[in-house]
């Protein structure tokens, strides 16, 4: 008994041991419980800071982004400080959004990037354009790279940060064959050949005169074959001519069309255009599927090539200004249009007009009065006036020979009883006397005036601009750079537009 006694002391208190350590266990796996639950709110509030700090930069981002694009539909060639200001400009979030865009030390996270040329001012290179997913795959272009960054910060201190590059690039015009800022139709009757590129801002509409089922192998035979990539920012169509008269293989125009696959020649056939038939008709649903048959080398509905002179107008300029004189005080209203005019670009300028005050009111002229063609309507021993005696010498030493300009020989003194049957002439004829201007009405009148282009008539800033093709100055006269990129007015030239990213 003595024994049993002595080894049930020796277990007394192993309950309370066991207890001990049961709760002891359970304590820690409550304390576990306990720090696994707030971590993982913790992790849960810190998701939820940074996915508010990720879309404060996205939203920055976008807004960034859209700036930069108006900036440049607005503004061909913007400087340094137009761009730099879009850095002024981040999004207003309200207050509860509790989002900023600023680092700890309190300095702007909202930021666009470029490299600068001499003067401070976005740069542009020329480079080919790689992509394989745009339409102009292969071109050379001046372009202009732009790097965002945007970084958004929490007041609990959350962070996202989101940089985006971007370029606008602008493609030199005389890289296309055929270029047209409207409806482009080709209906040819004769065998056409083209080799070069084709681009219309419009609809493009393909036929030819040639027989029905030519094949690419019949070189002979009459067909509209065109050999560089094709584009068009609308449709492309082969049912119909541009007045909507239908073609068909047996039509007036039956055809081939044999278009570039980039390696080879593949004949575009009736019902194959973008639209069913003609305008109006309806999407072919199988021109996805066509226009893929050209590896790239037909495509429609790409984004339009605007001419520099067009963009910089915003609706009140075409591309037919470049070839006409400015308008009065467009150097005010405009600079950008008179810098794309050649009237602006000539080195020589020969002006004819009725008014002397159209040529003296130009910008970039001089108040120089013009010369009055009447002045030479008079036998040449008369020519009295300061500009008429001084082309009466210059003619002389040439050894140029005299002759006055034509005056009317009209019979009568007056028109007051209107058109003389008897003499033919509606000008009045000469009053009988020997005093100039009395030999009769000129016949041939106006006003000319032949300059040089001065420089300090239009300012140097001017100048500068004229000297430059999407989002081009230094001067270029070449007439192969009608378009233009967002470059500074220091290196621009004339380009069609487009931009990327």
């Amino acid at each position: 008994m003595r024994s049993l006694k002595t080894i049930m002391r020796k277990q007394s208190g192993i309950a309370l041991i066991t207890t001990l350590l049961l709760l002891l266990l359970m304590s820690a796996m409550v304390v576990g419980f306990m720090l696994l639950v707030t971590e993982g709110q913790r992790l849960s509030g810190m998701n939820s800071e940074q996915s508010r700090a990720f879309y404060g930069a996205e939203s920055g981002m976008e807004k960034l982004t859209a700036d930069l694009g108006t900036l440049f539909a607005t503004t061909y060639a913007p400087s340094a400080a137009q761009v730099d200001a879009l850095e002024t400009q981040p999004p207003v979030l309200p207050s509860s959004a509790g989002v900023s865009y600023v680092d700890v030390l309190g300095a702007s996270t909202y930021a666009i990037t470029y490299n600068k040329d001499a003067r401070g001012n976005p740069q542009a290179q020329f480079a080919q354009i790689k992509s394989g997913s745009s339409a102009f795959q292969g071109m050379n272009a001046l372009e202009t790279t732009y790097t965002m960054t945007v970084a958004a910060r929490t007041v609990t201190g959350g962070e996202a940060k989101l940089v985006r590059t971007t370029q606008t690039v602008g493609i030199p015009l005389f890289q296309f064959g055929i270029y047209s800022d409207t409806d482009l139709s080709f209906f040819p009757g004769p065998n056409f050949d083209f080799g070069g590129r084709v681009h219309t801002n419009g609809n493009l509409f393909l036929d030819s005169g040639g027989p029905a089922g030519a094949t690419p192998t019949q070189t002979s035979t009459v067909q509209l074959w065109l050999r560089s990539p094709v584009t068009a920012s609308k449709d492309i169509l082969r049912d119909c001519l541009s007045n909507s008269n239908p073609e068909s293989t047996t039509g007036r125009h039956p055809g081939s069309v044999e278009i570039t696959t980039g390696g080879s020649l593949r004949a575009l056939g009736f019902g194959q255009g973008s639209l069913n038939s003609c305008l109006g008709s309806g999407s072919n649903s199988s021109w996805s599927s066509i226009s893929a048959g050209y590896n790239g080398n037909l495509r429609s509905g790409v984004k339009p090539l605007n001419l520099t002179i067009v963009l910089l107008g915003n609706g009140s300029s075409k591309p037919i200004d470049m070839l006409r004189r400015p308008l009065g005080g467009e150097r005010a209203a405009n600079p950008g249009v008179l810098g794309e005019r050649y009237f602006s670009q000539a080195s020589l300028r020969i002006l004819l007009s009725d008014n002397a005050a159209d040529i003296t009111g130009l910008d970039c002229v001089s108040a120089t009065a013009p010369f009055n063609l009447a002045d030479l309507a008079l036998p040449v021993a008369n020519w009295s006036t300061a500009n008429a005696t001084a082309l009466q010498t210059a003619m002389t030493a040439a050894g140029t020979t005299l002759l006055p300009l034509a005056a009317s020989g009209a019979a009568g003194k007056t028109v007051a009883a209107g058109y003389n049957s008897a003499d033919g002439y509606w000008q009045v004829g000469p009053t009988g006397t020997a005093t100039p201007p009395t030999y009769g009405t000129p016949i041939i009148t106006g006003f000319i005036n032949q300059r040089n282009l001065e420089p300090r008539l239009c300012g140097a800033q001017l100048v500068s601009r004229v000297a430059d093709a999407s989002h081009v100055a230094g001067t270029s006269r070449r007439p192969g750079r009608p378009f233009r990129l967002p470059r500074p007015p220091s290196q621009r030239r004339n380009s069609p537009r487009t931009c990327s990213r």
